[in-house]
């Protein structure tokens, strides 16, 4: 953007979805769907009652979507703090964006290199929680943009180990002919909480700025965080296969 403007890099960003479209079809592939479910007819918020029937996996779902909702704004509110406040370039801009995207890669990384037990999971993810909501409050007050950079990779990497701890978690406590409605669920209830925060994030920023709500963002979070956090760690004491969450 920097050095072409905005029209190519949304002429490049159109070619490459044309390019994926032409893959997809050059595969081949078309799996037949499913008519007659063995289950029963399913009902649109039947995932949810299995979700809401787990006190362990309630707490995680609320806790993730509000933390999703409340930091969402971070995405929309980024470009204004780096060009804005802090008189990044558009270079830059793109850079801050790719370290937080490389921070992930080598969150997911982690997660899928090291085997860490079981027991260790939950408070895995809460320290996850808490550097996260650290990372935001740290860039909400940065000087410069290298300070963006560095604690935006840090956060790429929590928000890695968050989704793959928190949907590890899930499919454990899951039983297999449930877990679809129950992964399904949990995708909708997240999709609904990206949707709602990128809405809100506009309105939010242009009346308390994009800095007090950074800050703000936060302290939702922690806040839930506070109240939702020690009910998973307790209902989690027994974390594992044996806690499924039944059929019904």
């Amino acid at each position: 953007v920097g050095t072409t403007g905005f029209y190519w890099p949304f002429i490049i960003d159109g070619i490459s979805f044309i390019v994926l479209t032409a893959a997809i079809l050059l595969l081949q592939v078309n799996r037949s769907g499913v008519s007659v479910h063995e289950e029963g007819s399913l009902q649109a918020l039947a995932g949810l009652k299995f979700v809401f029937q787990d006190k362990l996996i309630r707490s995680i779902v609320i806790l993730i979507t509000v933390l999703i909702v409340s930091l969402g704004v971070i995405q929309v509110g980024e470009v204004f703090l780096l060009i804005d406040e802090l008189n990044a370039t558009p270079v830059i801009y793109g850079i801050a964006g790719a370290i937080f995207a490389f921070g992930a890669v080598t969150g997911g990384i982690f997660t899928t290199v090291t085997k860490v037990p079981m027991r260790f999971h939950l408070k895995i993810i809460t320290a996850a929680m808490i550097t996260v909501l650290v990372v935001v409050v740290v860039i909400a007050s940065a000087h410069h943009w290298w300070v963006v950079m560095s604690f935006g990779y840090l956060g790429g990497i929590c928000v890695a180990v968050l989704n793959a701890y928190g949907t590890g978690i899930i499919q454990n406590r899951t039983k297999e002919e449930v877990r679809g409605r129950v992964m399904a669920a949990f995708g909708a209830v997240i999709t609904v909480g990206t949707v709602t925060s990128t809405a809100l994030a506009g309105i939010v920023i242009q009346t308390f700025g994009v800095r007090a709500t950074f800050v703000g963002a936060a302290v939702i979070g922690a806040v839930i965080l506070v109240i939702l956090g020690p009910a998973v760690l307790k209902n989690g004491k027994s974390y594992g296969r044996e806690d499924q969450i039944p059929a019904a």
